[in-house]
C-alpha cells in the first residue's frame, strides 16, 4: 500500500463526518430525533425529553460490547 492510499481523518473530516450521521439520524422516521420534535407540542404528557449530539467515537461504543467500551460511554455520560 503507497502513501497515497492511506487516509487520515482530520479534525474538519470527522466534524463533517458526525454532521452527515446526524442528519442521515433526523431524517429517518424510526427515530426520536425525526419525530419527537412533531409531537412535542401536542398535549400528550411526556417525561422532559432531551435530544443531542454524541461524538462518533462515543457514538462507535453503542455498537461494540465489551467492558472498556462501556466505560468509556458512562465517563462521557457523566
Amino acid at each position: 500500500m503507497d502513501s497515497n492510499e492511506i487516509l487520515l481523518k482530520t479534525e474538519k473530516d470527522l466534524t463533517e463526518l458526525e454532521n452527515s450521521y446526524y442528519q442521515d439520524l433526523k431524517s429517518n422516521k424510526n427515530n426520536i430525533s425525526y419525530w419527537y420534535p412533531k409531537i412535542k407540542n401536542c398535549g400528550i404528557k411526556q417525561p422532559k425529553t432531551f435530544i443531542f449530539p454524541i461524538p462518533l467515537n462515543i457514538m462507535k461504543c453503542f455498537f461494540l460490547e465489551n467492558k472498556d467500551d462501556k466505560n468509556k460511554i458512562t465517563k462521557w455520560v457523566r
